[in-house]
């Protein structure tokens, strides 16, 4: 027990959640931060004493082990993968990957030198859900967080066609373009979109002697931007196979969504992990800005 039980107050204990909670970088860990109160139990002194000269010893050998390549608490999107028709998106997915691949770093480490890091070992149990999932999202999900041309024949199929169909209708507005220019009926500006339609700028005296549809009317009223009525019915084309290719990629993420629901379980624990990692990481920045040391009982 505490006696007296202001004695946190009495000696600043705030100021030291405070300073290890900025330095956490996961949700859930500065929670931990937030909550960490003076041990009482002898084990639990020592535990933690351990885990941070494992630290030490980790940092002095691996200096980049605790650099995660991602920060975001996945933790907070997972409550809801049990929710029907829910579904990551792609940068959601990107994240999880990164935050497997921060975990497997840590894990291969600490697992060649179990004897050395034992507290750690302890902590990192288990990798059986890195690989599966890790291979699941590296199917579909590019490094940008983009959806990969090829995550499905139809959205491939789909993403061909609207490549192909892209180029010809900028060909053929070119084309228009130059013939209207020719003709006097164009402003200096080129071809441009308005709508996710590519349309020409025609000065607004011209407007009956083109064919096309004012998508849109420059602040002073004296440039129309017109999308020829020749390409209408491909642009009209375009636009369905856009909604399609939609339609397509949300049916994609919701699928991948539930080949990772199996690991939900897995991948709690996994974050929780990597939180309570965090958590350390930061305490030992503290020791280390202040110069402590191992007390010697």
């Amino acid at each position: 027990m505490k006696y007296p039980s202001q004695f946190e107050s009495i000696v600043g204990f705030q100021q030291i959640r405070n300073e290890i909670a900025q330095r956490c970088r996961y949700e859930t860990s500065v929670k931990m931060a937030n909550d960490f109160s003076m041990l009482t139990q002898w084990q639990d002194i020592e535990m933690e004493l351990d885990l941070l000269d494992e630290t030490n010893i980790l940092l002095g050998t691996f200096p980049s082990i605790f650099q995660f390549n991602e920060t975001a608490d996945i933790s907070l999107w997972l409550k809801y993968i049990d929710i029907e028709n829910y579904f990551f998106m792609e940068d959601e997915l990107l994240a999880i990957l990164r935050v497997l691949q921060s975990y497997q770093k840590v894990f291969t480490i600490i697992h060649q030198r179990q004897e050395q890091f034992p507290r750690f070992a302890a902590l990192f149990l288990s990798n059986d859900a890195v690989k599966p999932c890790s291979d699941l999202i590296l199917k579909v999900i590019e490094e940008d967080a983009s959806l990969k041309p090829n995550a499905s024949s139809i959205y491939q199929k789909l993403t061909q066609e609207i490549n192909r169909l892209e180029r010809e209708i900028r060909n053929q507005t070119k084309s228009i373009f130059r013939e209207w220019k020719q003709a006097g009926y164009t402003a200096e500006t080129d071809v441009t979109v308005r709508e996710e339609r590519l349309v020409i700028p025609i000065i607004a005296e011209f407007k009956r002697k083109v064919q096309g549809f004012v998508k849109d009317i420059s602040a002073t009223g004296k440039i129309l931007y017109v999308e020829p009525t020749a390409i209408l019915e491909m642009n009209n084309l375009l636009k369905e196979m856009y909604a399609e290719r939609r339609r397509e990629r949300e049916k994609i993420l919701k699928q991948l969504t539930a080949d990772l629901k199996p690991f939900h379980s897995e991948l709690n624990q996994l974050m929780l992990q990597m939180s309570m990692t965090d958590f350390i990481y930061a305490k030992q920045q503290i020791c280390a800005n202040y110069d402590a040391n191992r007390p010697i009982f």
